[in-house]
């Protein structure tokens, strides 16, 4: 799960300081339940260039605020992020409005894109605001036609009760190591799982947070699989979700080295999940920061196959 701060949420609807400081408390309240769980909130620059009090803009506003809330919320909005602009996924030429309005180069815009590309994303607004519905619907323009667009729902989230219950109801489902390897194996049609693939987790403690890491790389590399065309070729979606988690320095899934290819090579080979008689030498994988864990799979997949996934488990490239 990812969520954004709305920016667009902050639009002059404030008549005092008092009022904005209110508000202010309840988006850290929310960011700090989000922590909670596992989830950081990104933001983007122009957060704190927003003007919450008609002629009074943020951070003359913010000055008011007593000094330690002062300090934590000018560390997220104009220090430290994470600024989702720096790696974000829709680009120039993507068209977005809500409302009539053009969104493009807004969080709304960048959740709604995230969206489409099959990752859990929504966002985070100030109340009171004109931005207190759920799901948003977003309009993407893809072309020159008024046919070429697409309605996107987003979550949009503006209490800390409504995102405790959005979260809870994403993470109470699955309780063990052996509950998420049934999911799995259940709801990712375009995946393939060895039959021992999960079997070095039951050594390591359960580990919430971990759990629902990894089955969000799994819905990426499930997604990815499936978008391609009749003739094996990858979608737009497909080439946008290989750019976006493929590729870069802030990539989710990447290739071994080429020194653990030589000095791990027996490590990364597996028994393919369908054919005893072959192996699978599974160099790429995903990242999980928590417990470091890695999810092995075999790369590049067929035109028309799924994706063998291998290994998951602690990181098998360690020095």
């Amino acid at each position: 799960m990812q969520l954004l701060a709305n920016e667009l949420s902050l639009h002059s609807q404030f008549h005092t300081v008092s009022d904005f400081h209110a508000a202010m408390g309840g988006l850290m309240a929310m960011r700090r339940v989000a922590s909670n769980f596992d989830v950081e909130v990104e933001c983007h620059r122009s957060f704190s260039e927003r003007t919450p009090i008609k002629g009074v803009p943020f951070q003359k506003a913010l000055f008011r605020f007593p000094l330690g809330e002062r300090r934590i919320i000018a560390n997220w909005l104009l220090q430290t992020g994470p600024y989702w602009e720096n790696g974000h996924r829709h680009g120039e030429d993507d068209y977005f409005e809500f409302d009539g309005e053009i969104v493009t180069d807004c969080s709304v815009a960048e959740a709604a894109f995230r969206t489409l590309l099959g990752v859990e994303c929504g966002l985070l607004s100030i109340t009171p605001s004109d931005w207190c519905m759920s799901p948003t619907e977003v309009r993407w323009t893809y072309g020159n036609t008024k046919a070429d667009h697409e309605i996107v729902e987003v979550f949009n989230c503006w209490s800390v009760e409504m995102l405790e219950e959005y979260l809870n109801q994403r993470s109470t489902s699955i309780s063990s190591w052996n509950e998420l390897g049934v999911f799995c194996r259940t709801h990712f049609v375009n995946l393939v799982f060895s039959e021992d693939c999960f079997s070095q987790m039951g050594r390591l403690p359960f580990a919430k947070c971990a759990a629902n890491r990894l089955r969000h790389l799994f819905s990426i590399l499930d997604d990815l699989v499936s978008e391609r065309d009749q003739f094996g070729s990858r979608t737009r979606l497909g080439h946008e979700l290989f750019r976006n988690n493929f590729t870069g320095d802030r990539a989710l899934f990447s290739d071994s080295s080429d020194t653990e290819k030589r000095q791990f090579e027996c490590d990364l080979t597996f028994k393919h999940p369908t054919n005893p008689s072959k192996t699978l030498f599974c160099t790429w994988h995903g990242k999980v920061r928590h417990q470091e864990l890695r999810l092995h799979f075999a790369w590049p997949t067929e035109p028309d196959g799924p994706a063998y996934v291998v290994y998951v488990g602690p990181k098998i490239t360690k020095r």
